[in-house]
């Protein structure tokens, strides 16, 4: 058969309706099991590319009258690849599905291998009572088939007969071994289960938290109960002690005088000791009452989570196929009804965070703005304030608002060291998130300060193999690798790794962080087999733990796209570039730096291959982005001005070359040390640019402050310092030549 393209549908399900669950079952299992796309002929593939749809079920998918009914029924006929009919002995009986049977050979040239009879019930071939096969059906290239059967077999449940049933149908439509589809829809499973496994540990975890919570609380507030009832018990002691006084007074007449003042001096002591056990035991209760109002939002809290995650569990919603994400949106209102503002506050966090480790960066931040609102409000100044204030940093920083997250990391460290000792965890962290902010905006020394005081507190608290030393090392060999000593780069990263590889699993996230970050360094080094090797380790590592739109696996792909394209293997760098471009796109807000980071790089692939036009407009978007989203004086704003300037050289507008190569070495000297490699660049890129208008003395002078600088940090031997000797030499001969004429 040849398969067309142009069909609105890829199948068309035909049935009694009286076996109306069967055909509900097929139409949403194929159009949400995965296929093995890699297996299936281009000609097979569903416009789709990962699942059979869209799949037509009659009725149900006509939002129109009984009058129009059959020309919509037609109308979806014609343009379905197949026609699947449920074969029973009511299928036989029903005239719906013998006219179209009819109708679709009719309009498919009597294409009979384009329909898929699948067994549901009855006997093919019998002829009697129990025929399945409606009449049209009952001829050779029909009964000569294996037919898809949804019969269940001895010992099967009908759902384990209706999967075999699918998974027939699906081989014979996309002419691929059953083994193949099986597997895949396995892996799916298996996979949506792993994810509901960790979901579900993390909402164990939470629930540990909260449970905690709840016992500190209620342990509170009977240690408040008996401290009220101990100063009740003193009262009456008192009291009894100021009565025998009296007496004593009464039989004493002799010393009625003193007894009588010493009756009254009791008795003042006995009324404020009455007074103050009566204030304590309010005291008390209004602390038990505190610890049970504790008590009570985290035992609601505890409760409001279970029922998200409950929502989420098929065996309990009776839907297999809902997700998590969509079980705690369904809950957002009723977070916005909460009453009690710390339940409200305390809900919100808690979703927030959950809903920014799920990747849903807005809704996360619209939840923590609650949360911080109310405790700016309600609790300014405490540990919890900071904590949101920390959270709403990250995110911010995620997103690349750098000035936003720069104000509540700033707002968390405040409170953090007001209420925290000077060597806490907390306020470590705080260091090197702000750390990381200023290495965002190419402020290296402030950066490389706030890293080091976060160092030096993680190593007076923790053991020295501890993760969070291993990050401190991790972050400060990145900023010794911006600054071009990569030297001591790879020292602090080699430390990290070492930390990671000896205290974590060996796939975890963090050594493929450091795999990254040294394939990095070896790039930069020009050693491009150690750096494809690191890089390879890390991306598969990524893609055995992290989903596939995944931005760290969009940084892979990148890097070694860079590594390529160092390479000189252009079709292959501009290949995961494309595929990093994909996955920034998919995920990240329309102006993050990621995605500038991706068409610079694609800009360069295309200026190596002099097509200048394409070139100039993938550069221009990146510093559009750039523009908006950096400081002004950011590197990444002199790394795009000096692309452009160079694109324009090789269209041989040099005045506009120079002017945005002279606005790249303006930013860079003011942001990088001296005799960074990146100036002696902009040196180099201005000399050879006056050198092509034939100022040959400016050029030279340009030229010979590279070669210096180069040679001073990178020796005789590097790539560039030599590039640089050679440019040299040719604008000093082009200099002699003129000064003779």
């Amino acid at each position: 058969m040849s398969i067309q393209n142009d069909y609105k549908y890829y199948a068309f399900i035909s049935y009694s309706r009286k076996n109306s669950p069967a055909a509900n079952y097929l139409q949403k299992s194929l159009e949400r099991s995965r296929i093995p796309t890699k297996k299936i002929h281009e000609s097979f593939l569903p416009d789709d590319g990962k699942h059979i749809k869209p799949v037509f079920l009659d009725k149900r998918d006509l939002e129109v009258s009984e009058k129009d009914f059959s020309e919509n029924i037609q109308y979806a006929i014609e343009n379905s690849r197949y026609l699947l009919v449920l074969c029973s002995p009511e299928s036989v009986q029903s005239e719906w599905v013998r006219k179209e049977i009819s109708y679709f050979l009719k309009t498919h040239n009597n294409a009979i291998n384009a329909i898929v009879p699948i067994i549901l019930s009855g006997r093919p071939g019998s002829g009697g009572e129990d025929e399945c096969l409606p009449e049209e059906l009952r001829h050779a290239d029909i009964t000569s088939r294996n037919l898809p059967n949804m019969m269940a077999e001895k010992d099967e449940t009908e759902k384990q007969g209706w999967e075999n049933g699918l998974v027939q149908a699906m081989s014979y439509m996309l002419r691929v071994d059953r083994e193949s589809i099986k597997a895949t829809i396995d892996a799916e499973k298996m996979r949506i289960q792993r994810n509901y496994t960790i979901i579900s540990l993390t909402a164990l975890l939470i629930s540990s938290i909260l449970t905690a919570w709840a016992l500190f609380a209620e342990r509170k507030a009977k240690n408040n109960a008996d401290l009220a009832q101990r100063n009740e018990v003193k009262a009456n002691l008192n009291a009894e002690t100021a009565k025998k006084n009296e007496m004593r007074a009464v039989a004493g007449e002799k010393k009625a005088q003193e007894n009588e003042a010493e009756a009254k001096r009791q008795a003042g002591i006995a009324q404020k000791n009455e007074a103050r056990a009566i204030a304590g035991e309010k005291k008390a209760l209004e602390n038990e009452a505190e610890a049970k109002r504790q008590a009570d939002v985290a035992k609601k809290s505890l409760e409001f989570l279970q029922n998200v995650f409950l929502s989420s569990d098929p065996t309990k919603s009776g839907n297999k196929d809902i997700k998590v994400i969509d079980a705690i949106n369904a809950k957002i209102s009723e977070i916005h009804r909460i009453k009690e503002w710390q339940l409200k506050a305390s809900v919100a966090m808690t979703v927030g965070v959950i809903f920014n480790n799920l990747g849903k960066h807005k809704e996360a931040l619209n939840l923590l703005k609650i949360s911080v609102s109310l405790y700016e409000k309600h609790a300014p100044g405490t540990e919890e304030l900071a904590a949101s204030y920390n959270i709403i940093g990250l995110l911010y920083s995620s997103q690349g608002n750098y000035a936003a997250a720069f104000e509540n990391h700033q707002k968390a460290l405040t409170i953090w060291k007001k209420n925290l000792p000077e060597n806490h965890p907390y306020i470590a962290a705080s260091y090197n998130n702000i750390g990381l902010l200023y290495s965002n905006q190419g402020n290296y020394a402030a950066a490389l300060d706030y890293q080091q005081k976060a160092l030096a507190i993680r190593k007076k608290i923790f053991p020295g193999n501890h993760p969070n030393i291993a990050a401190s090392y991790n972050n400060i060999g990145l900023l010794y690798s911006n600054q071009g000593n990569y030297a001591a780069a790879l020292d602090y990263q080699q430390k990290a790794l070492a930390i990671r590889k000896k205290t974590l699993p060996e796939n975890h996230p963090d050594i493929a962080k450091s795999y990254h970050n040294i394939g990095l360094l070896y790039s930069n080094q020009r050693n491009y087999t150690a750096a494809l090797n690191y890089h390879q380790k890390a991306l598969a590592i990524r893609k055995k733990t992290l989903p596939e739109n995944h931005p760290d696996i969009a940084q892979n792909y990148n890097n070694i796209g860079v590594v390529y394209f160092d390479q000189k293997k252009c079709a292959a760098a501009l290949d995961y570039y494309q595929k990093a471009l994909a996955i920034y796109k998919k995920i990240l807000p329309e102006n993050h730096p990621d995605i500038a980071r991706s068409y610079n790089n694609i800009g360069v692939v295309y200026d190596r291959h002099r097509n200048y036009t394409e070139a100039l407009d993938y550069f221009r978007k990146a510093l559009a982005i750039r523009k908006k989203t950096l400081p002004e004086n950011h590197p990444d704003i002199a790394q795009s001005y000096s692309n452009i300037g160079m694109v324009y050289r090789g269209q041989r507008n040099y005045t506009e070359a120079l002017d945005y190569l002279q606005k790249a070495l303006a930013i860079r000297k003011k942001t990088l040390p001296e005799n960074h490699p990146f100036i002696a660049s902009s040196y180099n890129n201005i000399g050879i640019t006056y050198f092509s208008t034939g100022k040959y003395k400016i050029a030279y002078d340009h030229i010979k402050k590279a070669y210096e600088m180069a040679r001073l940090k990178r020796g005789e031997k590097h790539p560039s310092t030599k590039r640089y000797l050679k440019n040299l030499k040719i604008a000093e001969q082009k200099l002699k030549e003129s000064k003779q004429k």
